[in-house]
């Protein structure tokens, strides 16, 4: 029935259904159905006995949403048409159906030689022990809320409620590939008379549910009142009890939907600039609506240490900007819970041994060439200094560290940096050259000892280490194919060389994913104006990236998803949410939509205008992308046809 109903429709005027990122598949209709001002959102029968408090708070959430976006269509006349064609009706209620899958179809611990695609689907040879610990390898904090004790593969299922019902919190805590995120929405006529319309978020897991309900959440449509009631607008109907301002939702509808790529995220810097934990929990909620799952919280870096460890206070106390901008370790995993709850997951860095000149200030015989000059000779940035490898101190500091913070903070990847480590420094640093005679190694054996020692203390955690790419291509460190995921960030050519090698690998590169290019410079003598990656990356440049571009069909499966990245040297919380918003939307679609639709920005950027609006209705300060004029009239100010760019 919705089939032929949509091909009757299509021969009339349509609204843009503006959801982001898009489903994969999705049928539309062009009724207009009311919201009632009593809807609701409530479980389908059979219920869970208890709803656990993260996914009570996400459906809470939703019905907050519902009420205060007051989004309008983004039509010249906001819409106005609109009120003649609502139907008399009303929806009531959105129900929610959690249907779990039958054990059999479970994701299990388990040593066996079969997986599923993305770990849920058609079974699939293993290929690698990177498909294990990304299926099959949870956290092991059991201090963390409803976290697995299981730290080495076994046949036991993974957790997929807690003691107050389905958790998001603790699916959060499945591999990144045994996360299930698939929902479908249903909203269709009860008979051919289409007089009562029934909405049915259904999943299969709590996490699938939050998808649903964000999805959702972008369905709804604000109309004021007509001209001749506007001055009525919020007072009550004669004889009813309902407000003039109307909500509603285009239907029938029917979506289905799950990710096309496990990993979609954001990396943060907050080591150049300092960033509050409430500007944190802002932004965690933003990529939660985008649908982004990856917060990689890159902490500290040569310029700061805002990281309290509390067997070593003084490098919070010396290399913090200040006693007011710190984390503590503490604050860090209630933030791990709070985006958990959002499905979003952290993944921490402690950058090392390069970018480390802080350390300095607490432990200065461990640092080689700290604020030696010119700063350019011995770091990308200043100031120059970074961790003596050669120095067992040094190491055993790092794997102090490490272990406390992959031990006590929940998550199931964690990375140790890696990048930029300047030869040079080493090559003129007396203790390093009297450290490696003493040894009888040469640099390259130093670097390597140091990074394979810190790598085996975060696995021991459970969680799987995250490198840049220079590990593994300039340096040449043997890390575990199977036990190893490479960020690229120099450039997207660099992909084929990290996967032709057997790596998993995320994309990071700064031609098309780092949203601090085209900034401006910041060396305070520099007059021209330049940054090293010019120029901005438009989120038209980051939309046309395409995940598999010199990736051969059979290396696809280790490309796990990309991200979004923002250096802070020039941003802080006070112009974060306009240097981030709206562009990393388009991280967003690339790795939840992936190459399933034809991506054209034409077709995109009526969608995205809308969910930037949306976004501004919630409170960020999201930039925008056109003149509002633009935004109202999609296609007319686009290039004309034949025009070549400058």
């Amino acid at each position: 029935m919705m089939r032929l109903l949509l091909l009757l429709l299509l021969l009339h005027p349509t609204t843009i259904l503006a959801l982001w990122p898009k489903p994969q598949q999705l049928e539309q209709g062009q009724e207009l159905i009311r919201l009632a001002n009593n809807f609701t959102i409530n479980f389908r029968p059979p219920k869970p006995t208890t709803i656990s408090i993260d996914l009570a708070s996400a459906i809470s959430t939703t019905l907050n949403q519902l009420q205060t976006d007051n989004h309008q269509p983004l039509t010249t006349d906001r819409g106005r048409a609109n009120h003649k064609r609502l139907t008399t009706t009303k929806l009531k209620q959105l129900s929610i159906e959690l249907t779990p899958k039958p054990p059999a179809q479970q994701h299990h611990l388990t040593s066996t030689t079969t997986t599923t695609t993305g770990c849920d689907q058609e079974q699939q040879p293993i290929h690698s022990n990177i498909d294990l610990l990304l299926c099959h390898h949870p956290f092991t904090n059991s201090n963390y809320h409803q976290a697995t004790t299981a730290t080495q593969p076994q046949s036991q299922s993974l957790p997929s409620s807690t003691s107050n019902g389905p958790s998001i919190v603790a699916e959060m805590q499945y591999p990144l590939k045994a996360r299930d995120e698939a929902y479908e929405i249903k909203i269709q006529a009860t008979d051919h008379t289409q007089q009562d319309y029934t909405a049915l978020l259904s999943a299969n897991s709590a996490l699938g549910l939050l998808r649903g309900l964000q999805t959702f959440s972008q369905l709804v449509y604000t109309l004021n009142p007509p001209p001749s009631t506007k001055e009525t607008k919020t007072q009550k109907l004669s004889g009813g009890n309902e407000e003039q301002t109307v909500r509603y939702i285009q239907g029938p509808l029917h979506i289905k939907d799950q990710p096309a790529f496990p990993y979609r995220g954001l990396l943060l810097d907050t080591s150049r600039n300092y960033y509050s934990i409430d500007s944190l929990k802002q932004t965690i909620k933003t990529m939660s609506a985008a649908k982004l799952n990856i917060l990689h919280w890159h902490i500290v870096d040569s310029q700061s240490w805002p990281l309290q460890i509390p067997f070593h206070p003084q490098l919070a106390d010396n290399g913090a900007y200040s006693e007011h901008e710190t984390y503590s370790v503490e604050e860090i995993i209630e933030l791990t819970h709070f985006a958990n709850a959002r499905g979003v997951e952290i993944l921490l860095e402690i950058d090392t041994p390069g970018h480390t000149a802080i350390i300095g200030e607490s432990f200065p015989e461990l640092i080689a060439c700290k604020n030696k000059a010119p700063w350019s000779n011995y770091a990308a940035e200043p100031p120059a200094g970074q961790l003596r490898i050669a120095d067992d101190r040094a190491l055993a500091l790092v794997n102090e560290i490490f272990d406390l913070l992959t031990t006590q903070i929940p998550g199931t990847l964690f990375s140790s940096g890696g990048d930029e480590v300047n030869k040079k420094c080493y090559e003129e640093d007396g203790p390093t050259q009297a450290s490696l005679r003493a040894k009888n190694e040469n640099l390259s054996e130093a670097l390597t000892k140091f990074v394979m020692k810190t790598h085996e203390t975060v696995r021991r955690s459970g969680k799987v280490p995250v490198v840049w790419e220079e590990l593994v291509l300039d340096e040449a460190i043997p890390l575990a194919v199977d036990q190893t995921l490479v960020t690229v960030w120099r450039n997207s050519s660099m992909v084929q060389k990290v996967v032709q090698k057997g790596y998993s690998i995320i994309h990071g590169a700064s031609d098309y994913s780092y949203l601090d290019c085209g900034l401006g410079g910041w060396l305070g003598n520099s007059i021209n104006g330049t940054s090293w990656c010019d120029p901005f990356k438009t989120w038209q440049k980051i939309y046309s990236f395409d995940p598999y571009k010199n990736v051969e069909q059979h290396r696809h499966k280790q490309v796990l998803g990309g991200q979004a990245l923002l250096w802070s040297e020039q941003t802080d919380e006070q112009n974060m949410d306009g240097i981030i918003w709206p562009r990393a939307l388009s991280t967003a679609e690339v790795y939840w939509t992936g190459n399933q639709h034809a991506r054209s920005v034409s077709e995109a950027l009526p969608r995205m205008h809308d969910m930037r609006y949306r976004l501004v209705q919630r409170g960020v300060r999201a930039a925008p992308l056109q003149p509002h004029w633009c935004a109202l009239r999609p296609g007319q100010c686009d290039l004309p046809a034949g025009t070549q760019e400058d």
